[in-house]
């Protein structure tokens, strides 16, 4: 099910029509459309006014209890105004991925969000509620949480998740920095120095030295142009410096920065030397105890979760709002870094 405001959506996105579909169908007026693929047929259908706010008050209650890594998000379900469900019909012959593929294509155009049994996902597939670990107060399976969610294709084998050794951590800590550099980069505009900059980082990490430390996605962005970023993405990245901060924690190079305060990307940069080989002293690190990464998680959930209660109140200041917003931001980055950490 994807969840988006439809009002002002010119048309079908073009990746859902075939030779026979119209591209100029208008969603707004459609309750229901089928179009059929090379492999099989997806219905549409639209999720009747009245049970929307059900549906919307059950992921509510899913924020209260599940990591959230999105402190938009709260705001965001309240300016949902309209619900699509996307059903893949049994005998189908399309693959998981391909539809997987479909839907979040359908979000991002629909700058919306989509809800699965394995969690809440944005267009670019990022994680926004994290429903695949039990919840801690109950130790409830996910197939055991009632979801607004329609059937689809049975849901990929995670495969067994382990905690990072200290070498990983060096190189997810590398690649990441770049990614926020190009970040930087990127948001300064087109430049010759800053073109040739994106392509040293995209030669670094590329390199075999730093191979799998990036996620597909992450790599696909990665080997994009100069200047083909999104203004969002490119903001995206430039907070991966606070997962960077957490990784220097983790293994014992820096402190981790308070609160309330983003880090300096530079610093970072020179410490994992990103750039250039690994250091004789980054292959020497270890990590903290398993229990002090554990802890530290269980403390910035904690403290997301006290923030965006904080974001709900209505009764704050816009300027304290905008300053709750950026801790909520830090806190949500440095909690999904330690969630990775922890075996994520």
């Amino acid at each position: 099910m994807s969840l988006a405001d439809l009002h002002g959506l010119p048309g079908l996105p073009p990746e859902l029509t075939d030779d026979q579909t119209d591209a100029g169908v208008d969603l707004r007026v459609l309750d229901r459309l089928e179009f059929d693929l090379e492999d099989g047929r997806i219905v549409w259908t639209r999720v009747p006014s009245h049970g929307l706010p059900a549906q919307l008050d059950a992921l509510r209650e899913l924020m209260s209890e599940r990591p959230v890594y999105e402190p938009a998000l709260p705001s965001a379900i309240g300016r949902v105004r309209e619900a699509m469900e996307l059903v893949l019909e049994t005998e189908s012959d399309v693959d998981v991925d391909t539809f997987e593929e479909i839907i979040l294509g359908l979000v991002e155009r629909l700058e919306g969000f989509s809800v699965w049994t394995h969690g809440v996902f944005d267009g670019l597939g990022r994680s926004l509620i994290d429903l695949y670990d039990p919840p801690p107060e109950t130790g409830a399976a996910p197939a055991d949480i009632e979801m607004p969610v329609v059937p689809t294709p049975p849901p990929r084998i995670h495969p067994a998740r382990q905690r990072p050794d200290a070498a990983s951590v060096v190189r997810r800590a590398r690649v990441l920095a770049a990614m926020a550099r190009r970040g930087v980069l990127e948001a300064g505009g087109p430049t010759v120095a800053g073109a040739a900059e994106i392509d040293r980082l995209r030669a670094f990490v590329e390199a075999p030295e730093q191979a799998g430390a990036l996620t597909v996605d992450e790599a696909g962005m990665m080997a994009l142009n100069p200047g083909a970023w999104s203004q969002r993405t490119l903001v995206d990245a430039t907070w991966l410096t606070e997962s960077v901060a957490v990784f220097a924690w983790a293994l014992r190079l820096e402190a981790l920065p308070p609160d309330e305060e983003m880090v300096e990307s530079e610093p970072l940069r020179a410490l994992f030397a990103v750039g250039h080989p690994v250091t004789p002293d980054l292959r020497a690190v270890a990590l903290r105890p398993a229990e002090h990464i554990d802890a530290e998680r269980a403390r910035q959930l904690s403290l997301h979760q006290r923030l965006l209660r904080t974001l709900a109140d209505p009764s704050q200041s816009q300027r304290h709002a905008e300053a709750v917003h950026t801790r909520a931001g830090l806190a949500a980055e440095r909690a999904r870094a330690l969630t990775w950490l922890c075996g994520g």
